[in-house]
């Protein structure tokens, strides 16, 4: 049986086309690729718990912070399933948040446009067109 993200099953419909997505916002989730296989989830979808701008408790609250009280995330069904299904290969929140903070750098650090990569780019843009 593949294992299940969040969305799956607290039935949030906030994911791309979800019933609740326009109304509520896309979850970051269901979207968020740098935690991508984070317990063996898509993007984030098993790694609610550690992200901001999940539901917790009743599904029409949205955390806007990842500083809140997160007995409400360890008290949920599905980060239970979770834990149990993973057992020693789970990715806790300190593991998953260091991954969003290696990520980050890394995309900090990534080199988008090189001076000359791309044939007259940089003279077209000291020169303002």
């Amino acid at each position: 049986m593949a294992k299940q993200n969040c969305w799956e099953v607290k039935q949030c419909g906030r994911q791309p086309g979800g019933v609740h997505a326009k109304r509520d916002g896309i979850c970051p989730a269901s979207t968020l690729s740098a935690v991508n296989g984070t317990n063996g989830g898509l993007n984030g979808g098993r790694a609610c718990w550690a992200l901001t701008g999940t539901m917790s408790g009743p599904a029409d609250i949205v955390q806007g912070t990842f500083a809140r009280d997160l007995t409400s995330c360890y008290a949920c069904k599905f980060y239970e399933q979770v834990l149990c299904e993973e057992q020693d290969k789970f990715e806790g929140t300190a593991q998953i948040v260091r991954k969003l903070r290696e990520r980050i750098a890394q995309a900090a650090n990534f080199p988008f446009i090189q001076p000359g990569s791309v044939h007259g780019t940089e003279e077209k843009m000291r020169a303002g067109s």
